[in-house]
């Protein structure tokens, strides 16, 4: 019997108390590993040894067998799940992250119904596409008023649908055949919600019996404390008191401003522009003309352009406030602001204001094609009244075109 034999004998003869009873007397071989027993342990009857180490030989095997076959499943569970993991992600994550994620599978427990829950994922869906980045603001970089131009850069405005008029005078005032005329472009082509008229006392008449007769618009007449003075001067002229009072509604209401020799011809394409900008501006040679205007309320534009009226008013200077101080904030090549504007220049006289009598001669204005028409005629007008609609030259023949004549 080798040593091995032995120390195995000698351990498990130990490890069953064999050498410990005091009513069993044993006597071991060294070369058989047998012994004898005079009589019976407290255990019970003694086995022989060599028959308990021929029975542990066959439990051996078998425990030696099955945890083999343990291993080797562990291993070809940790094979196929790894094979999964690197071939669904190889194309979609780096080759060190790649190399980074199996060693943690490797290195981690696992069970069989991660496994399984790994096989039956379904694939990722494909991405969508990212939307493509709208245009820059161009009013960020515009410097001339030519390049203040609607452009959809995915922003919309909603310029609200309410209209400015302002008639200043005393006692009851009537409206004339062309200052209805254009309420009345308004109100066909334009469709505002809301007319609002800012004046000092009220109107009367027969024309303003037609205003308030116009269905599907609210009316409204918002009287004023009368104006003095802007900016602590006193004011020359009514005309600078109606373009205070219009802007300073426009700031706080929003809407469209307008004279009243202005016509709107194409209200569709006023109120495309007036989507795509915070304010819509009409543009005569080299400046801002303030005959018609559209802006969203509370614009930071137009908290200028009337901080302007208190702290530079100029009341000798016709056009400085209304027209030129516009200009010089949109053309400002030092400013910070980005405004988003529209300047129309088909919203204007025609061709200008100094030769503005071309609108009583015949096929001298070209109108048909523009958004808004300010005429600006005041005198020498022939067959004043409804009578111009039996007329030919360009004023008659707009306002023909409004009345549907």
């Amino acid at each position: 019997m080798a040593v091995s034999d032995f120390l195995m004998c000698n351990k498990f003869l130990r490890k069953h108390d064999i050498y410990s009873s005091e009513h069993t007397e044993r006597y071991f071989s060294y070369k058989s590993c047998t012994f004898e027993s005079t009589g019976n342990s407290s255990f019970g009857p003694v086995v022989p040894p060599v028959t308990i180490f021929s029975d542990m030989g066959r439990h051996w095997k078998v425990a030696t067998v099955l945890f083999l076959s343990s291993v080797l499943l562990c291993l070809f569970l940790v094979w196929t799940y790894s094979s999964f993991s690197i071939s669904s992600s190889v194309a979609e994550i780096p080759l060190a992250s790649t190399t980074m994620q199996l060693r943690k599978s490797i290195s981690r427990p696992m069970q069989l119904s991660v496994t399984l829950e790994s096989f039956s994922q379904k694939p990722d869906a494909p991405a969508s596409p990212k939307p493509q980045s709208p245009m820059s603001n161009p009013g960020c970089k515009a410097k001339t008023l030519h390049a203040y131009k609607a452009v959809d850069y995915g922003k919309h405005y909603n310029h609200p649908s309410l209209v400015h008029y302002v008639k200043l005078g005393s006692g009851m005032q009537h409206f004339n055949f062309r200052e209805y005329t254009s309420v009345l472009s308004v109100y066909k082509f334009l469709q505002p919600k809301k007319i609002m008229f800012h004046t000092y006392t009220g109107f009367k008449g027969t024309y303003w019996d037609k205003i308030q007769e116009m269905k599907n618009v609210e009316i409204e007449v918002k009287r004023i404390d009368k104006v003095n003075t802007i900016g602590g001067k006193y004011v020359v002229w009514v005309q600078h008191v109606a373009d205070y009072v219009k802007l300073s509604n426009i700031y706080k209401y929003g809407g469209t401003a307008l004279d009243f020799d202005v016509i709107i011809i194409n209200g569709t394409r006023l109120k495309h522009e007036q989507s795509l900008s915070e304010c819509v501006l009409a543009q005569e040679r080299d400046f801002i003309n303030g005959g018609l205007y559209s802006c969203v309320p509370n614009t930071t534009f137009v908290a200028k352009w009337l901080e302007n009226y208190h702290k530079d008013y100029q009341p000798n200077l016709w056009l400085h406030n209304i027209s030129d101080r516009p200009k010089n904030l949109l053309t400002d090549k030092d400013r910070k602001e980005c405004y988003n504007m529209h300047v129309d220049e088909t919203i204007c006289f025609f061709p200008s204001w100094n030769v503005s009598k071309q609108w009583l001669e015949v096929g001298k204005v070209k109108w048909r094609t523009k958004t808004a028409a300010h005429y600006f005629v005041k005198n020498g007008i022939p067959n004043d009244g409804e009578g111009l609609l039996k007329e030919k030259f360009p004023l008659a023949e707009l306002l023909q075109y409004v009345h549907n004549v």
